[in-house]
């Protein structure tokens, strides 16, 4: 099938008034090479390209990386095209200091600081930060600023402002995947889905996590949507992911929960601690508020155990087929 293809373009910064101009491919070429700033609106039609295609020449989105035009594939989701240019404008990582640092924060919908102490210097960890920021750049903002204790650990900070939510990560060390699905999670929904990237940010972090098992993906979407309010206030001492038990029946082995959900259940790590909570037909964000205040106030009783020792599994879907309740108590 044949395609037919419109270029609009609009000079920045070259007169007052920004506007449209319609030209050709060839046009648009010698344009490129003059102005030192042009946004260029391709609209294709008849014809579904790839998103890593485009027009004009570049055939791939590294090519228009590599001739230092910023590309951005344009979906139903899209940003306004001034925040693109925008971030466009700025450099890959903008350099930060006290005195801006704030205001950076409040730059995009999702803006990431890393926080860079001496002790780390050297250790590749910047230019693994950096390389993600150029890959991403069309997408996100990204600054790095001194961290003020120099001799402690380095701290990735993220501010997902259009759900008023900010993660922070010191897990830098690991690999290029571990800080790649950090970027996934913190531009996510306000409470992120399991997948096999990012379950080891989840279950191998020392912090608190708190559970939703359900077997049906609507059913921990409406519970993802419905907790973003509370999601917000417990976000800095807790962690919220919805678990699909069918692709991770491990997980819901290490926290004691029978095979019967929907259920949550929470995990503090750094004591070795798990707070079970009983199935419940329809978990609402006031029955997850009483459940983490039990926790806090200290009146929900712990489960203690083994988890390589906890039941039988089912060998066809390892997973724990056990009819006896495990250390679970009646939260909700």
């Amino acid at each position: 099938m044949g395609f037919w293809i419109r270029i609009t373009l609009l000079g920045l910064f070259s007169v007052p008034v920004w506007g449209w101009s319609h030209v050709r491919a060839t046009e648009l070429q010698e344009l490129l090479s003059t102005r030192e700033h042009t946004l260029v609106a391709l609209t294709v039609k008849l014809m579904r390209i790839s998103a890593k295609n485009t027009m004009c020449g570049l055939s791939r989105q590294s090519d228009c990386i590599a001739q230092g035009v910023k590309c951005m594939i344009i979906t139903e989701d899209l940003d306004s095209p001034a925040t693109f240019v925008k971030r466009s404008l700025r450099p890959a990582v903008s350099g930060l200091g006290a005195e801006n640092a704030t205001d950076f924060r409040l730059a995009d919908d999702y803006v990431f600081i890393f926080h860079l102490t001496d002790a780390d210097a050297g250790k590749g960890l910047y230019k693994r930060f950096h390389d993600l920021a150029t890959a991403f750049r069309d997408r996100y903002s990204f600054g790095v600023v001194p961290a003020k204790e120099q001799d402690g650990v380095s701290t990735l900070e993220c501010y997902n402002n259009l759900d008023e939510i900010q993660r922070s990560t010191q897990n830098l060390i690991e690999d290029f995947n571990s800080l790649r699905s950090f970027f996934g999670i913190c531009t996510s929904s306000p409470v992120p889905e399991m997948t096999r990237d990012n379950k080891k940010y989840f279950t191998e972090g020392a912090g608190i996590v708190l559970y939703y098992f359900g077997s049906h993906s609507e059913d921990r979407k409406r519970f993802s949507s419905s907790l973003r309010e509370t999601v917000g206030k417990h976000i800095k001492d807790v962690e919220f992911v919805t678990v699909d038990p069918l692709a991770f029946p491990e997980v819901l082995a290490n926290v004691g929960l029978k095979w019967d959900f929907p259920a949550i259940a929470l995990q503090d790590k750094s004591r070795g601690l798990v707070f079970p909570s009983e199935k419940n037909e329809y978990i609402t964000p006031d029955m997850v508020e009483n459940f983490l205040r039990s926790f806090k106030d200290g009146s929900a009783s712990p489960s203690f155990w083994d988890p390589v020792e906890i039941g039988t599994k089912d060998e066809s879907l390892n997973v724990d087929t056990r009819s006896e309740e495990v250390g679970t108590h009646d939260e909700l």
